[in-house]
C-alpha cells in the first residue's frame, strides 16, 4: 500500500518535500503541516507488523492484512482498496436450532451473507467482505478471531454452517468475546446447566452398600448430572481416590431391568472390579466376559458385563451389536492412540452414556485427548480440532480455547485438593486376576497337595498332617505371587500381582509420587526388580543382606529420580523412615496384621505431610482371598497366629477351614 496525507480533497505524497499543495479545483494553495505529518508517520510506524519505507510504501503480510487495516482505522487513518473505502464492521450472528444441530447465519445490516463462504475465506487468508452495494469491509478483530475458530470446525464442502450439538462445549468457548445477543439458546442453557451441576446434591440408591466421602459424593453427582446431559465425561481423579466406588454408586442408582452396562479394562483389573462390585453393589448381576471360553450370550440378563481391551478387539462385532446403558473404559489411556485398533473398537460401541476413568488422561501430549474425546463425544472434535491437538505448539490460543471447552467434561481431583476428606492413611484391598496359565499352575498344585494331604491323613491323622498343610499353603501363596517361586521352569509365566503393580506405576508416571513395595519373598522382589529395569523405572532395593541401608534410604528420600523402593518385610519392617513415599504396596499379605502395620508405618509416621495410600495385593480365587474370608469370620485365628505363628495357627484350623483354603 502507499501512504498519502489528505488535505481536504488534495493528497500529498510522503516523498514530496514541497511545503505547499495546489488545489486545482478550488484554485488555491494549501500549506502542508510537516510536524503533523511526521507525527502520523511515527504513529503508523508504531503499528505492529507494518514496514514503512522511505518511498511511502507500506508492506504487510497477507495473513495480517485484516488486522492491520483494523489497527490503522483505529488510529484514525482512512484506508482505500481500489479507490473504495474500507471500514471495520461488526456482523450480526444469528442461530437457529433443530433437535441436534445448530445453524449459524451472518448479516451486515439488512444484508445476509454466506457465512460458510466467509469462514472459508479466512482459511485462504482473504478476509474482506464485499456487500451488494460495492462497499468493502474488514471484520472487527475480536469477532474475526471467534469466527476463525468456527471456521476450523467447518467442512470444506458445506453449503451451510451447521454444527452438531455435541460441539456445544467447544462453541461456548469459541463464542467467547462475541456480543451476548449472538449467543444461541442452546449454549446459554449449557452454561446454566454447568453452573447447576455444582449445586446438585443427590444420594446413591439405598441399596448401594458403600459410604462415599464428600468428594466422592460430589463426583457421583457430577457423573450422574453430566451424563444425563448426554455428554461423555472423564473421571480423572488421582490414583487412590476411589474412582471405582463412584462409578458403582452411579450404576447402582441407575440400575434398570433389561439394561446392561459394559466396563472395559486391562485384564489385570478384572478381579478387583469383581470384588468391588460384590462388596458395594451385591445386587448387580455380573458377567465376566473376559475368560478364554466365551460363548455368544444374551447380555440383557446381566446388569454389568466386565471385559478387557483384548476381548474388545477379538469380539468387537458381538460387543458393538449391543445397545449398552453405559460403556465405561477403565485405565482409558489404553485408547490414547487415536488410530489404534483398540481405540477404533471402543468408538464402535453403542451406548446411552459414556465414561472414561483415567488418573492420567494426558500421558505424552495433548493429542492423547483426541482419542479420548472421540470416544466420549463422537462428532465433538472435527478434523481441524484434531490438528490443533496434534500440533498444539503452533496454535497456543486455539489450544487454550480447546482446553477450556473440554474442562467441564473432566473431573480430576488430587489428594491435596481433598485432604480434609481423607484420613491420614487409606488402606485398600487391591484384587488381581490370574490369567489362564497362572490359574492352571495354581490348580495343579492344589490338586497335588490335596492328594498328598489326603494320603497323609489316611495314614496318620489330620493333626499329624498339618506340617504338610503349612507347606501347601506356602506354595499356594508363592504361586499367587509368581509361579517361578515354586518351580523355576515357570520363569516366563505371568504374575497377576506384577501386572497390576505395573499398571499402577504407569498411572503415577509423570508425578512426583514415590512408592514402597514390600514382600516377604526376596525372590519375588527380584522378579519385580527385573520388570522395573525393563520398564526403565528407577528404584532402590533393600533386603536382609543389604549393607549400605542408610545410603539407600537417603537416596530414596532425597533423589527425585528414584520412584520405587523394593523392601523385604523382614528387613524393612522396623527402623526405616521413608516419609518421601505416598503409596505402599503390600505384595503378599498374610495372617499377621502387625507385620503389615509395621511396613505401612515406614511411610505413615511423624514427618509425613501427605496422605498415605496403602494397597494390599490379593489374588482373586486364591488362598489369599480365602484367608481374608477366614479373618473376617474368625478373629481368634489372627490372634492365635500373632501369639504363636503358623504352627500354633494350624492347631486352630478345622478340616472345614482347610477345605476352604484349598478350594
Amino acid at each position: 500500500g502507499e501512504l498519502y496525507f489528505r488535505y481536504e480533497d488534495v493528497d500529498a505524497s510522503v516523498v514530496s518535500s514541497s511545503l505547499f499543495l495546489k488545489d486545482e479545483v478550488n484554485q488555491r494553495i494549501i500549506h502542508r503541516d510537516k510536524a503533523a505529518e511526521e507525527q502520523w508517520i511515527q504513529t503508523i510506524s508504531a503499528v505492529p507488523k507494518i514496514t514503512l519505507i522511505e518511498s511511502g510504501v507500506l508492506y504487510v503480510f497477507a495473513h495480517d492484512f485484516a488486522d492491520i487495516i483494523a489497527l490503522l482505522v483505529g488510529v484514525g487513518c482512512a484506508v482505500y482498496l481500489d479507490k473504495r473505502p474500507l471500514s471495520v464492521a461488526t456482523p450480526q450472528i444469528e442461530f437457529t436450532s433443530g433437535l441436534d444441530w445448530l445453524e449459524l447465519k451472518c448479516s451486515f445490516g439488512e444484508e445476509e451473507i454466506d457465512l460458510a463462504a466467509l469462514l472459508r475465506s479466512f482459511q485462504n487468508a482473504a478476509s474482506l467482505v464485499t456487500l451488494s452495494d460495492g462497499s468493502v469491509h474488514v471484520l472487527d478483530p475480536k469477532i474475526r478471531k471467534s469466527l476463525e475458530r468456527l471456521a476450523r470446525h467447518l467442512n470444506k464442502d458445506d453449503e451451510k454452517f451447521v454444527l452438531n450439538k455435541q460441539k456445544i462445549p467447544l462453541l461456548d468457548q469459541i463464542l467467547h468475546g462475541m456480543p451476548e445477543q449472538s449467543i444461541p439458546d442452546a449454549v446459554a442453557a449449557y452454561r446454566v446447566a454447568l453452573s447447576s451441576s455444582q449445586k446438585r446434591q443427590i444420594s446413591p440408591r439405598a441399596s448401594f452398600k458403600g459410604t462415599l466421602r464428600p468428594y466422592q459424593l460430589e463426583g457421583f453427582n457430577w457423573l450422574e448430572y453430566m451424563t444425563k446431559l448426554s455428554f461423555g465425561v472423564c473421571l480423572a481423579d488421582e490414583m487412590g481416590l476411589g474412582k471405582t466406588i463412584q462409578i458403582l454408586a452411579l450404576l447402582e442408582t441407575r440400575r434398570k431391568a433389561s439394561e446392561v452396562s459394559l466396563i472395559v479394562m486391562p485384564r489385570s483389573l478384572v478381579g478387583n472390579w469383581r470384588s468391588e462390585i460384590e462388596k458395594f453393589t451385591p445386587g448387580l448381576k455380573i458377567l465376566n466376559f473376559s475368560e478364554s471360553k466365551r460363548d455368544k450370550v444374551d447380555f440383557s440378563k446381566w446388569d454389568i458385563v466386565l471385559t478387557t481391551y483384548g476381548v474388545l478387539l477379538k469380539d468387537q462385532e458381538l460387543l458393538s451389536a449391543t445397545q449398552w446403558q453405559h460403556v465405561i473404559l477403565d485405565e482409558a489411556q489404553a485408547i490414547k492412540n487415536h488410530n489404534s485398533q483398540t481405540a477404533r473398537a471402543a468408538r464402535c460401541l453403542s451406548s446411552r452414556y459414556r465414561v472414561a476413568l483415567s488418573g492420567t488422561p494426558i500421558e505424552n501430549s495433548t493429542s492423547d485427548l483426541l482419542s479420548l474425546f472421540s470416544f466420549l463425544n463422537p462428532g465433538m472434535l472435527g478434523d481441524t480440532t484434531s490438528e490443533v491437538l496434534r500440533q498444539h505448539t503452533r496454535e497456543p490460543e486455539d489450544l487454550k480455547v480447546l482446553a477450556k471447552s473440554l474442562r467441564p467434561l473432566m473431573l480430576g481431583r488430587k489428594k491435596e485438593d481433598v485432604a480434609q476428606d481423607l484420613p491420614a492413611k487409606v488402606v485398600n484391598i487391591l484384587y488381581c486376576e490370574m490369567d489362564k496359565s497362572q490359574k492352571k499352575i495354581y490348580a495343579d498344585v492344589i490338586r497335588f497337595y490335596k492328594g498328598k494331604i489326603a494320603e497323609k491323613v489316611e495314614a496318620t491323622s489330620f493333626n499329624k498332617s498339618k506340617l504338610l498343610m503349612i507347606e501347601a499353603m506356602l506354595r499356594l501363596r508363592q504361586i499367587a505371587c509368581h509361579p517361578s517361586l515354586v518351580d523355576t521352569s515357570h520363569a516366563s509365566a505371568s504374575s497377576a500381582k506384577i501386572e497390576v503393580l505395573m499398571e499402577k506405576l504407569e498411572e503415577l508416571e509423570g508425578t512426583p509420587d514415590k512408592v514402597l513395595v514390600f514382600s516377604q519373598f526376596t525372590s519375588f522382589l527380584r522378579i519385580i526388580e527385573n520388570r522395573l529395569t525393563k520398564a526403565k523405572i528407577t528404584y532402590e532395593y533393600l533386603d536382609g543382606k543389604t549393607k549400605n541401608r542408610s545410603e539407600k534410604v537417603d537416596n530414596f528420600q532425597n533423589n527425585p529420580e528414584i520412584k520405587v523402593f523394593l523392601i523385604s518385610l523382614k528387613a524393612g519392617g522396623v527402623g526405616l523412615n521413608l516419609t518421601a513415599a505416598r503409596y505402599t504396596f503390600i505384595m503378599d499379605p498374610w495372617w499377621n496384621p502387625a507385620i503389615e502395620e509395621q511396613a505401612m508405618a515406614r511411610a505413615h509416621r511423624i514427618g509425613q505431610t501427605q496422605q498415605v495410600i496403602v494397597y494390599k495385593m490379593v489374588v482373586k480365587d486364591s488362598i489369599e482371598e480365602k484367608i481374608l474370608e477366614l479373618q473376617s469370620q474368625k478373629e481368634d485365628l489372627v490372634k492365635t497366629f500373632m501369639d504363636g505363628g503358623e504352627e500354633n495357627l494350624m492347631r486352630k484350623l478345622s478340616p472345614e477351614d482347610l477345605e476352604l483354603l484349598m478350594s
